[in-house]
């Protein structure tokens, strides 16, 4: 199966054999390829005539904003933590962060500079864990890193970014 995606939302999925064009989907649509996604409704634009796209379509909700079409805003980052001894022993590139707190192994809080207006916010963490987001206010959030078995860990160097989605 393919699917065919515009700014991260599928608009519409065709079988192997069904060589569409994605432009007909408009500007901007990439393919991504994949086994099953089970029933899913088209919301939004019925497909254009004469696309092979069966599937039942849903008007969208008349209440809903429009997915934004603006790339995401970095608002904060803290780069290159390490933790030392029991501490942050290192932290080599901040944004917007005025503080890193080690909580304990596998714990850690970022506190903002500048708080963000609500906590409509997300992080992607780069590193050697598994890292999740635990608790999250307009100062700051709280999160864990764990091994693969779920034991906390103090990861080799590591970052968070945090971005908003521009409204």
């Amino acid at each position: 199966m393919k699917a065919y995606c515009r700014n991260g939302i599928v608009v519409a999925t065709h079988d192997d054999e069904q060589n569409v064009d994605p432009t007909v989907y408009g500007d901007g649509v990439t393919v991504i390829r994949f086994d099953s996604l089970g029933e899913l409704t088209r919301v939004g634009d019925p497909p254009p005539p004469g696309l092979p796209d069966t599937r039942p379509y849903a008007a969208p909700d008349p209440g809903s904003a429009p997915p934004s079409t603006a790339p995401p805003l970095l608002v904060a980052a803290a780069l290159n933590l390490q933790v030392v001894n029991g501490d942050f022993g290192q932290v080599q590139g901040t944004f917007n962060v005025v503080a890193a707190a080690y909580l304990g192994v596998g714990s850690y809080l970022i506190f903002f500079l500048t708080p963000q207006p609500d906590d409509n916010y997300f992080v992607v963490f780069s590193g050697g864990a598994v890292m999740s987001v635990t608790d999250k206010t307009t100062d700051g959030f709280q999160f864990e890193a764990h091994d693969a078995s779920g034991a906390s860990v103090d990861p080799p160097p590591f970052g968070a970014v945090v971005y908003r989605i521009a409204t």
